[in-house]
């Protein structure tokens, strides 16, 4: 298990919840997480406390040479309190969220 905690050390707003995260891995390309946070928090763009993700990470490193890699990562990421969280103009409230990164 892999524990993950955030806390905002200051705030010109009153909001200072912590971010708390469990994940699993399954293997060592896949990886499950919950995570939410104890208050409502403008750094998580939530003005209440709850679960704010649940998602499914993959990675895989993709053989560009036989000597270069490239580490890819996506995650599919679904937040159940995706009804308290800010609208963000032209994406408004989305609930599920799909992440595609390269690590370097």
């Amino acid at each position: 298990l892999n524990f993950t905690m955030g806390y905002k050390l200051y705030s010109a707003d009153n909001t200072n919840g912590i971010y708390l995260e469990v994940g699993y891995n399954i293997n060592d390309h896949i990886s499950l997480f919950i995570g939410g946070i104890t208050n409502a928090s403008v750094l998580n763009f939530s003005d209440d406390k709850g679960i704010t993700n649940i998602g499914i990470n993959a990675s895989k490193d993709l053989m560009i040479t036989d000597r270069f890699t490239f580490p890819l990562e996506i995650s599919l990421i679904v937040n159940p309190n995706y009804r308290n969280i800010s609208k963000v103009p032209g994406v408004g409230q989305n609930p599920v969220n799909f992440v595609v990164s390269v690590v370097f």
